[in-house]
């Protein structure tokens, strides 16, 4: 009977196909991959022979992406061409290509920003999975100290560790040690730790100083030495992360604070200022313009994101404990694409008539109030439900999952100093039942009464998987438990004491994180909305201005008026607030996608729901201030 846990080999260690096929699970193939093969069935001889450079080929390798150089390259040259093709076939078939030259001006901004998305991708990804191969790594690194601690065999500690989590450093721990029994590539486990050492050391000096840490305390001749040595180990990662925290984050801040501004003035000068621009070519109050310079404005702030993403110090660590629970997504999937899509159906169906014409009646009392303003609402209201429906429920099962590590800590601490009392390991567990409420209580209850009618072992009596760390800490004290009952009481004490340094240490790091992020999300929450509605004020307060100036000048009997600013109409201007508006929620969506990548690379429940309430409240606020702006306008209104 085929086990399941057993874990997969690394790819580098060679095995036959028809195992590897077995043990090794599929991964499926992502956006980028998919993209760079079908573009290189597209241009197929024009690229071959190309191959990777070896900075690129390690990129993608860091970053999980299997493509070849002729499929990397492929992809690239359709990144380039794609996004500004459509504003050349629009450009060749103006009837004035001089007076629309800002089209294929604005295609090769759009064209060039894709590509350098598609370069920067890789790099983004690649400090997305390092930043989780720095958690993995305080997980293997507390279950070989908690291994070592009790049992100092350096084999057996490592095997362990090597099984405690699915991350990069356990990886390297299998291959190295099927290396050592089967290739002699290592002359001992010593070896292979002061070679993982130096490896990971290179990323991350407080992971090369806990290995030596590990290996000090296995040639230590006191106990007392010993010891110290073990419990120094993963806390020495956690207090170099937390040392470092505030500087770290602050040059990623710091950075996206000036950008927020560069990009804000950016928006005002662009679409603002675009009358001022209109004397000197009125081809430039063009909707496409706008709509061309909207998607430049929207690939900047991403092309930036990316980057600063990529610059993630691997030292920031996100979740440690918390690991999400398989399947709930899927069966919310349903309800969560088809309510939002009824929601905007319905409260954008007044903008869409508006747009149509319907104006008149009480269709057009609804339609007039808000205009193309519906639609905007509509978006942000949809992508918020959306998220909500989807991603809040594994946000309230993470949250009960953090309860429960608490819980696992106290009650370790309790069965610990009951096992230590003489009591057995089913009856201490039976008395820490009656300490807590809620599932964990049954759990313990249900495990115990296993463990004193037939004999089961803790592990084989707890049914429920619990946190892969909590599982490996309850297989050794089960394990230690066959020896001694003494010595499993010990273990689980000293279980909850690492319990507790994890605990404490990534709530501060939560902490951290959300007072320095959240402040940054608030801003750019406000200002970027905000600044988009004040550049359509601009354009209606210049446009204002036009009309008032042409009815003077043809009172005067004049036919025109020297240098005067460019003007839009009011339906044109009920439309340029519809791409302001999806404008501001894309900006802040992107926005949102960086700061859930500082906080938790790779995270989808942490992107959703930060996009969702980016995009909902960017919507709320965008139509607050455009009403707002507007009654500073003589005669100024939404439709």
């Amino acid at each position: 009977m085929p086990s399941r846990s057993l874990k997969p080999l690394p790819p580098e260690f060679p095995v036959p196909r028809e195992i590897s096929g077995v043990l090794s699970p599929r991964r499926g193939t992502s956006f980028f991959e998919k993209f760079c093969r079908f573009s290189r069935r597209v241009l197929g001889r024009l690229v071959s022979g190309y191959r990777l450079s070896p900075r690129t080929e390690e990129k993608l390798k860091e970053a999980g992406i299997s493509v070849s150089g002729e499929e990397w390259l492929s992809g690239f040259i359709l990144a380039l061409i794609l996004p500004g093709l459509p504003f050349f076939i629009a450009w060749i078939f103006e009837p004035s290509l001089t007076d629309s030259l800002y089209m294929p001006v604005l295609g090769l901004l759009v064209g060039s920003l894709s590509a350098f998305v598609f370069q920067v991708y890789p790099e983004a990804k690649a400090a997305s999975n390092m930043a989780r191969a720095q958690a993995d790594v305080v997980s293997a690194i507390s279950v070989l100290s908690f291994s070592l601690y009790h049992k100092p065999d350096l084999r057996g500690a490592v095997a362990r560790a090597a099984d405690a989590t699915e991350g990069e450093l356990s990886k390297d721990l299998r291959l190295g040690l099927l290396q050592l029994s089967q290739h002699g590539k290592y002359e001992s486990v010593r070896h292979l730790l002061t070679d993982l050492a130096e490896k990971w050391g290179r990323k991350n000096e407080s992971v090369r100083q806990a290995f030596f840490d590990v290996l000090r305390s296995s040639g230590a001749s006191e106990e007392s030495s010993r010891v110290s040595d073990l419990m120094r180990a993963p806390s020495r990662i956690l207090e170099s992360s937390e040392e470092q925290l505030s500087v770290k984050l602050n040059s990623l801040v710091l950075p996206t604070i000036a950008f927020l501004t560069f990009g804000s003035i950016l928006i005002v000068v662009t679409v603002g200022l675009s009358p001022v621009f209109g004397i000197v070519n009125p081809s430039l109050l063009d909707l496409r313009f706008f709509i061309g310079t909207v998607l430049v404005i929207v690939a900047v702030f991403l092309v930036f994101s990316l980057y600063m993403v990529s610059c993630r110090p691997p030292i920031l660590l996100p979740a440690i404990l918390v690991r999400d629970r398989e399947g709930l997504t899927c069966s919310l999937s349903r309800a969560s694409v088809l309510l939002p899509l009824v929601v905007f159906i319905l409260l954008s169906l007044p903008g869409f008539l508006y747009v149509a014409g319907y104006r008149t009646g009480h269709i057009g009392f609804l339609t007039m109030s808000l205009s193309t303003l519906w639609i905007v609402l509509a978006a942000g209201v949809s992508v918020g439900m959306y998220g909500h429906l989807r991603y809040s429920p594994l946000l309230t099962v993470r949250e009960s999952e953090r309860r429960r590590v608490a819980d696992w800590e106290n009650a370790l601490n309790f069965i610990g100093s009951r096992m230590l009392d003489g009591k057995s390991a089913g009856r201490a567990m039976l008395e820490a039942s009656g300490q807590f409420s809620g599932e964990l209580s049954q759990d313990l209850r249900a495990a115990g009464e296993r463990m004193e009618r037939s004999g089961m072992d803790m592990e084989g009596a707890m049914n429920k998987k619990e946190n892969p760390l909590i599982q490996s800490f309850i297989s050794q004290i089960s394990r230690l438990r066959g020896e001694s009952e003494f010595a499993a009481g010990r273990a689980c004490m000293v279980a909850a004491e690492f319990l507790h340094m994890l605990r404490k240490t990534e709530e501060r790091f939560r902490k951290r994180m959300n007072e320095v992020l959240g402040n940054l999300w608030m801003v750019s929450l406000v200002l970027i909305p905000v600044v988009c509605a004040m550049s359509v004020w601009i354009i209606e307060f210049m446009s204002g201005m036009r009309h008032a100036q042409m009815s003077q000048t043809s009172m005067a009997g004049l036919s025109t008026f020297p240098f005067m600013v460019g003007a839009l109409e009011k339906s044109e201007l009920a439309i340029l607030r519809l791409v302001m508006g999806l404008a501001a929620i894309a900006l802040s969506a992107v926005i949102g996608w960086f700061i859930s990548n500082i906080r938790s690379p790779g995270d989808k429940v942490e992107m959703w729901l930060n996009i969702s309430k980016s995009s909902l409240i960017s919507s709320l606020i965008f139509t607050l201030a455009t009403s707002l702006l507007l009654f500073m306008v003589p005669g100024g209104s939404i439709f």
